[in-house]
């Protein structure tokens, strides 16, 4: 008996360590260093969403559709250093889900996926460490002083670059920090008002591998059974 419990142990922190080891794998995604975000509310707590190369004082877009930041590699990534270019015309919309306290959430929806380019080069030079498509899929967000800060998740399909064959079934997901230039959420902000959001931050992973979720899941499942035939004994 004693060795079940060791064994069904033993599977369960498996299970656990697995997921952690391949979650430091990954690229940190740095702030802007050229083009922004412009939010647009459009009444209702919805909103749209589009790259910006430069915007008016009325925080509208005015030019472009392009995004750059650095990009730094760490775990299986390490030594992948250079930049990182969103592209895309396409505004995505955001469709207001609600808010619990002091955090509200919103849908993505995206009609045209945004371009991503890794390379080592600033402006697409050097090695093409990876490149796909991207689609918006969800955004939260709280306050931050007299400022709010979000969460936007983006799901990424790799299409090519030397890393392609390091990400799972050729999927990854990319998470955002971005600060919105308001003093006012995007929850309650009047239609047609110009909202500049700023990128501070992202992280690049790779999706768990089927395997990994397997084994997780099989290491609640045995000790799940073993349980119920203990206390129903």
């Amino acid at each position: 008996m004693r060795s079940l419990m060791i064994a069904l142990l033993a599977t369960t922190i498996v299970a656990f360590t697995v997921p952690s080891s391949v979650a430091q794998n990954d690229i940190d995604l740095g702030g802007e260093l050229s083009g922004t975000l412009a939010f647009v509310a459009q009444g209702g707590g919805n909103f749209t969403v589009g790259l910006c190369d430069t915007m008016n004082g009325n925080k509208m877009c005015v030019g472009g559709d392009t995004v750059i930041g650095n990009a730094t590699g760490t775990g299986t990534f390490l030594g992948d250093n250079g930049f990182y270019t969103l592209t895309g015309s396409g505004l995505t919309t955001g469709t207001f889900t609600g808010c619990v306290g002091t955090t509200c959430s919103w849908t993505l929806s995206t009609p045209s996926p945004l371009s991503f380019k890794f390379t080592q080069g600033k402006f697409g030079g050097g090695i093409d460490y990876l490149n796909g498509s991207l689609q918006m899929i969800a955004l939260t967000e709280v306050p931050d002083g007299k400022l709010f800060s979000e969460t936007m998740t983006l799901e990424l399909t790799v299409t090519g670059g030397t890393l392609a064959t390091l990400f799972a079934d050729g999927h990854g997901s990319i998470v955002f920090n971005v600060q919105t230039e308001t003093t006012k959420s995007l929850s309650n902000s009047p239609a047609g008002r110009g909202i500049q959001g700023i990128l501070m931050s992202g992280d690049m992973s790779e999706a768990p591998e089927p395997g990994t979720m397997a084994l997780l899941g099989s290491g609640f499942l045995l000790v799940g059974g073993f349980l119920r035939r203990k206390f129903t004994a």
